[in-house]
C-alpha cells in the first residue's frame, strides 16, 4: 500500500463496497419479492458459483475495509481520541435520525410503541443506534465499535500478535461483526509487510488465497458459520489479492465503476425503503399482470436505477451534516480546551 498508489486504492476500494452494498440490496430485493423464482439458482450446478454469494458477504466486505482505514488512520493521525470518538458517534447519529425521518415520512415505521411518544422514541432510537423499528440498523453499532477499536490498534502500532488477539478475544464473546472489522486492521498489515510480497505476488497463490475460501464456504458446518466467518475468510483474501494482482486493480479501477462506485453507503441506507415503497407498488401493481421472471428483472432494474441515483444526494446529505457538526464539536472542543489551559495557567 505505497503512499505513491493513494488515487488507485480508494479507486478500487470504492468498488468492493459500491458492489457490496448492491449484493446486499440484490439479497434483500429476492427474499422480498421472488425468493421461490431465484431457489433453483442456488442448487446445483448453480450453487458452485452462487453459494455463499449473499448480504452477508457484502457486509463483511464493507466492515473490513471500515476496519483498514481505520487502522490506518490511526496509525498517522494524533488527533485527540475523545473528540475522534464523538465525531464517529455523530457520523452514525445523523445516519440514524436520515433514516427514521424518512421512514416516518414515507409511513414505513409504526412510531406509537407502548404508549411513548413519536419524538421520544425517535430520540431513543437515534441515540441509543438502536434497531427495534428496523432490522438493518444493527450493524450501526458494530461498525462503531469495530472501527474504533481498529483506530486504536493503529494509534499504537499494534503488530500482528496484537491484532490477532483481539480478533479472537471478539470471535470467543460471538461479536462476530466486530472481529471482522479487526480483521480489516490484520489486512492491512499484512498487505504493507514486506516480506511477505513475494509471495503474496506470485499467480499460484493468489489462486489459493481466491478458490480455498471459496471452496470451504461450500463445505460450511452451519449457515451462521459459512456466511460469517468462512464469507470474511473469503472477502479478506479476495480484496488481498485485488492489492496485489494489477490485473484485477486495473478492473476494478477501470473508469465506469467511478461513475457509480461512491455511492454505496447511501445505497445501503435506503435501499429496503425504495423496495418498500416503490418496489411494492411496481411488483404488486403497475406490473403485476406480467409473469413473474419477467417482472422480478424489471423492477429490479428499475429499482438499481432508482437507487443509484437516489444514493448521491442521501450521501450528500449525511456526509454534508456530519462535517458540520464535525466543526462545530472541534470549535467547542478547543475553545473548552484554551479556556482550560488559561484557566490552569492562571492559578
Amino acid at each position: 500500500m505505497a503512499e505513491g498508489k493513494a488515487k488507485e486504492r480508494i479507486y478500487y476500494f470504492d468498488t468492493f463496497r459500491f458492489l457490496a452494498a448492491m449484493l446486499v440490496f440484490t439479497t434483500h430485493y429476492i427474499g422480498a419479492f421472488c425468493p421461490g423464482y431465484f431457489g433453483y439458482f442456488y442448487t446445483f450446478p448453480y450453487s458452485i458459483f452462487l453459494d455463499g454469494l449473499s448480504g452477508k458477504l457484502g457486509f463483511s466486505t464493507l466492515c473490513i475495509i471500515l476496519g483498514l482505514f481505520a487502522y490506518r488512520k490511526g496509525e498517522k493521525s494524533r488527533e485527540n481520541l475523545l473528540l475522534m470518538f464523538l465525531q464517529r458517534y455523530l457520523y452514525f447519529l445523523v445516519t440514524a435520525m436520515f433514516f427514521y425521518i424518512s421512514a416516518m415520512l414515507l409511513h414505513q415505521l409504526d412510531m406509537h410503541v407502548e404508549g411513548k411518544k413519536v419524538i421520544s422514541v425517535f430520540l431513543e432510537q437515534s441515540f441509543g443506534l438502536k434497531y427495534d423499528f428496523y432490522h438493518l440498523f444493527w450493524c450501526l453499532m458494530p461498525m462503531l465499535l469495530g472501527t474504533g477499536i481498529c483506530y486504536l490498534l493503529g494509534r499504537i502500532k499494534a503488530g500482528y500478535i496484537e491484532v490477532i488477539l483481539m480478533l479472537l478475544i471478539f470471535m470467543i464473546l460471538k461479536q462476530e461483526w466486530i472481529a471482522v472489522s479487526i480483521a480489516g486492521a490484520a489486512l492491512f498489515l499484512v498487505s504493507r509487510d514486506e516480506a511477505l510480497d513475494g509471495y503474496l505476488n506470485k499467480w499460484w497463490l493468489q489462486l489459493i488465497l481466491i478458490f480455498v475460501p471459496f471452496a470451504l464456504i461450500h463445505q460450511g458446518p452451519n449457515e451462521s458459520f459459512k456466511t460469517d466467518y468462512l464469507g470474511a475468510l473469503f472477502a479478506f483474501c479476495f480484496i488481498l489479492v485485488t492489492m496485489k494482482n494489477r490485473y484485477l486493480r486495473t478492473f476494478f479501477n477501470a473508469k465506469p465503476w467511478r461513475l457509480v462506485n461512491r455511492t454505496y453507503f447511501g445505497i445501503y441506507i435506503v435501499h429496503v425503503l425504495l423496495y418498500n415503497t416503490l418496489g411494492m407498488k411496481l411488483f404488486h401493481g403497475t406490473f403485476a399482470n406480467m409473469a413473474i421472471a419477467p417482472r422480478s428483472l424489471l423492477v429490479y432494474a428499475i429499482l438499481a436505477v432508482v437507487l443509484i441515483l437516489l444514493a448521491w444526494p442521501v450521501d450528500f446529505c449525511i456526509n454534508g451534516i456530519s462535517k458540520g457538526l464535525n466543526r462545530l464539536t472541534s470549535t467547542v472542543y478547543n475553545e473548552v480546551v484554551s479556556l482550560y489551559k488559561d484557566k490552569k495557567e492562571r492559578l
